[in-house]
């Protein structure tokens, strides 16, 4: 062994990023969202969870016998722009242009979505209001934000900043006199418990780019890669384009709004969807004459690297034909065909007939198309092989584009 290679192998046990970690109560984590001391690396998703998962993290954080997990966030110590990944405001998702105001702060790789629920309680955001605990049961619980119970308290209410529980459970709780007095102590204690319950926090280093990718990886996707996304992501960014704001929040609202989000089948494709339904809109605004089986709405099928080498001006033409095709396909089904929709396969497929289609609207002949094309139990059990050219038989149906 060489002495260069000794001193790497020496170098590399002097690394122990386990002394890097430390404690903060929620309160404080409160603050320093409120500060901007945390930030979010563009690659991070939109605010996802449902308030089941809310509900569950405030039951936890109550009443759990164990720690929630960790954590996990770079600390920025320097302004190289190159050996950073891009941030956005935490929450507000606001691009950071000046990269001289991400010095000293906290870049969060893991543990967005519970910081967020945490901090959504901290400023009595609306989109809690339904999240109670119910005295009776001594348990958090979703319910009809206009019929709260009087011996419920909203969450905003008890978690939030401003100390507001006794003139709530005077007024809503219908309390009095020591009784009122002992519901309002108990659950200034319940507070207290949430304002002092400490997460442990791991703070790597100045990370660069591929450290961070790397890091991401392993926390949030059990090893599946998105390296390619976070490229994509990144690339729009230097273009001004915020692909969550943008785009995929946008999608996705559609889909909650519709009824239908439960066809996102796991996390990961809260981003490939969404994205791989770009792809017939990149074979539109490329004027690409000849369709390939690899670039169908599957999640598989994404092309981050293709897509982020269009101009800005095509980038958000290709996103605002895609979402009216995602209305028009959900249209299909609810107007038209009235079947249930098991599967997102029914709608992205949709979505690429009409992007590719000369009038992109429901019209007699796309209709009619889409009429011959589908049917129940379409892509059950089917390879993903066999599902690229079921979207490629009804695409084809268009006339526009030809079979490679």
């Amino acid at each position: 062994m060489s002495t260069k290679q000794f001193e790497k192998i020496l170098n590399t046990i002097n690394i122990d990023p386990t002394k890097n970690t430390e404690t903060a109560s929620i309160l404080q984590m409160c603050k320093d969202i409120e500060s901007q001391q945390y930030l979010l690396p563009i690659y991070q998703t939109f605010v996802r969870w449902t308030a089941e998962k809310q509900v569950a993290l405030f039951q936890y954080q109550f009443s759990g016998k164990a720690p929630v997990s960790a954590i996990s966030v770079n600390r920025i110590d320097h302004n190289f722009k190159q050996d950073n990944v891009r941030q956005v405001q935490f929450y507000s998702r606001k691009q950071i242009d000046d990269y001289k105001n991400i010095v000293g702060k906290d870049s969060v790789t893991d543990g967005q979505q519970r910081l967020t629920t945490n901090y959504l309680a901290y400023i009595g955001d609306v989109s809690l209001g339904g999240i109670v605990l119910d005295i009776n049961k001594a348990k958090f619980l979703e319910v009809d934000k206009n019929d709260v119970k009087p011996y419920q308290i909203p969450v905003t209410v008890l978690y939030n900043k401003e100390d507001n529980i006794y003139e709530y459970v005077e007024k809503n709780m219908k309390y009095s006199g020591k009784d009122l007095l002992y519901v309002a102590s108990a659950l200034d204690k319940v507070r207290t418990k949430w304002q002092k319950y400490y997460y442990s926090i791991n703070r790597a280093l100045n990370m660069n780019v591929k450290e961070q990718e790397e890091w991401f990886n392993i926390l949030n996707l059990a090893g599946s890669s998105v390296t390619k996304d976070m490229v994509f992501l990144s690339r729009l960014q230097n273009k001004g384009i915020d692909f969550y704001t943008e785009y995929a929040n946008k999608y996705t609202s559609i889909i909650k709004d519709e009824g239908l989000i439960d066809l996102y089948p796991k996390k990961s494709t809260e981003v490939s969807i969404p994205l791989a339904s770009l792809n017939a809109a990149f074979e539109k605004v490329t004027n690409a004459k000849t369709h390939v089986l690899n670039m169908s709405p599957l999640p598989s099928d994404t092309k981050p690297k293709q897509i982020a080498q269009l101009s800005e001006k095509q980038i958000r033409y290709i996103f605002t034909i895609t979402l009216e095709a995602l209305r028009e396909s959900i249209r299909y089904y609810k107007e038209f065909k009235q079947m249930d929709i098991d599967r997102m396969d029914y709608i992205t497929n949709v979505i690429g007939y009409i992007v590719l289609s000369q009038s992109r609207k429901l019209d007699g002949k796309a209709i009619s198309d889409i009429n011959d094309w589908v049917e129940i139990d379409l892509f059950t059990n089917e390879s993903n092989g066999t599902r690229r050219v079921i979207y490629q038989d009804l695409i084809l149906r268009t006339q526009n584009i030809n079979v490679k």
